[in-house]
């Protein structure tokens, strides 16, 4: 009975969590390896002493590796739950895309160099065959009635009341026939991204594909069969961006594409 007892307990993961803000350990506890989740790839909140935590950063991060070592140090940030009325929710962004990717079943992004966006970013800067100029013209009209009976100017920001979902350019590239390969040839890529992810979100977007063409300056989408799906670009400095843009422009031009940045309502294109 007792060697029985002593093997259950070797079954177990020696468990401490960690506050974030203080650094601080506030609990532990021996946990079977089913009462925790295969990895800690994707955003998780757990529940202890009756409240939300956040985990930050799970060491290590998958089951196979704290099943072996049987420990696991979870830091969390404890969730401050707040209730707002939904008359006074207000959005940082004026529209988002329609469309997101399914992620691909059994993938992962653990150990490899990942490109990963947050969802609302999701096809922010869309690079567009000029042959949907006329849904992009709506879709911007719509955006521009956002900002001007639905925005509000606090301070340098602006929120928004409401926000347009764009329509009608799910599949822009389906009457376009482009390679990946005749893009990526005209830039000078620095680094090729072994996948496309979402933060927060475990796996890879399937089909997705990721390539830094340029300083804090991303080409991504999705492509079936060789074939271009979506192309978008995702910058972190815009004055770099607003540098490159001539040259992305006379690239995009070569295949009768343009480039719409749609919150700010600006299309880029070759004359």
């Amino acid at each position: 009975m007792f060697n029985k007892f002593k093997n259950s307990l070797k079954k177990t993961i020696h468990v401490s969590f960690i506050d974030v803000e203080t650094g601080n350990s506030f609990a532990v506890s021996d946990m079977k390896p089913d009462q925790l989740p295969e990895s800690f790839e994707a955003s998780t909140t757990m529940y202890i002493q009756n409240e939300s935590w956040e985990v930050v950063e799970a060491i290590p991060v998958t089951s196979a590796e704290f099943t072996k070592s049987r420990e696991l140090k979870l830091i969390l940030r404890k969730v401050e739950i707040q209730t707002v009325d939904p008359k006074e929710l207000l959005l940082s962004l004026p529209t988002i895309s329609n469309e997101l990717p399914s992620i691909q079943e059994g993938s992962t992004k653990l150990n490899k160099s990942v490109f990963e966006i947050h969802e609302d970013d999701w096809r922010q800067v869309d690079i567009m065959p000029v042959s949907k100029m006329d849904l992009i013209v709506d879709n911007l009209m719509a955006i521009k009635d956002i900002y001007e009976k639905r925005a509000i100017q606090n301070g340098d920001i602006i929120v928004f009341k409401e926000l347009h979902i764009r329509a009608g350019l799910d599949t822009p590239f389906d009457k376009h026939r482009l390679e990946l390969q005749a893009i990526l040839s005209d830039f000078s890529v620095l680094s090729d991204f072994e996948g496309l992810s979402f933060k927060g979100v475990a796996g890879l977007i399937e089909g997705g594909f990721a390539v830094a063409i340029a300083e804090g300056l991303t080409l991504y989408g999705l492509q079936r069969s060789n074939l271009i799906a979506s192309l978008s670009i995702h910058y972190t400095n815009r004055e770099n961006f607003e540098k490159e843009t001539v040259k992305m422009v006379e690239v995009f031009a070569k295949h009768s594409l343009c480039m719409v940045d749609w919150c700010r309502m600006d299309v880029f294109r070759d004359q």
